[in-house]
């Protein structure tokens, strides 16, 4: 696996866990390009659309749009996967110390 991959595997799992600092489950597009920096991404907001994007093709978000900014909320097997409870091909699975 080519170390692109590990990134890009990494900044969805990182996304995924981003909702679990919020109560009602939704983040826009700003709010998860300012933490995925904050855990050693840099994306920018044309990135995050498209692992939002491909995030939602798994049914792990629903992306919605809210005047030009995306909002996006977490659906359960997105949780899962967040958790380690489930294992989805293209998101890194999380360590036992980020569960």
């Amino acid at each position: 696996m080519s170390f692109e991959r590990v990134l890009i595997e990494d900044a969805r799992l990182v996304i995924l866990m981003l909702f679990s600092s919020v109560k009602d489950r939704m983040l826009n597009e700003h709010l998860i390009v300012r933490g995925l920096k904050s855990m050693g991404h840099s994306y920018t907001t044309d990135q995050v659309r498209t692992e939002l994007a491909w995030l939602a093709e798994q049914n792990l978000v629903r992306n919605d749009v809210n005047g030009s900014t995306w909002v996006s909320t977490i659906l359960r097997r997105g949780e899962d996967v967040a958790k380690g409870v489930l294992e989805v091909p293209g998101v890194q699975r999380p360590s036992a110390d980020e569960v």
